[in-house]
């Protein structure tokens, strides 16, 4: 039946084709410009995450040097120490055997 509205009303399908054409129309504009919108957001995460990487990158570096300055410092003191406990050691050993030599006397 509605086909034999349209033999006898050609402009109403001509209209309904038009309309049809202009709410697809209105459609894919709106998708199209969705489609912008998560494409730069997509761009805008895609920056965030290289920048956010080369900061790491950068917090890592500096990280790792700042604990390798700090073991060095320790590393040094260690070993100051190990002198000054090894002299005194051997002032001890000094002092004792000077003291064990005097008493034997």
């Amino acid at each position: 039946m509605r086909h034999a509205v349209f033999h006898v009303f050609p402009s109403l399908r001509l209209r309904e084709n038009e309309q049809r054409a202009k709410v697809l129309q209105q459609e894919r504009e709106y998708y199209s410009t969705q489609a912008r919108t998560l494409q730069q957001s997509l761009s805008q995460l895609t920056a965030d995450k290289q920048q956010t990487e080369a900061e790491l990158k950068v917090t890592r570096r500096d990280s790792a040097a700042r604990s390798s300055h700090s073991n060095k410092t320790r590393l040094r003191v260690s070993l100051k120490v190990a002198v000054l406990i090894s002299c005194c050691v051997h002032a001890f050993k000094y002092y004792f055997r000077r003291w064990s030599e005097k008493v034997k006397q």
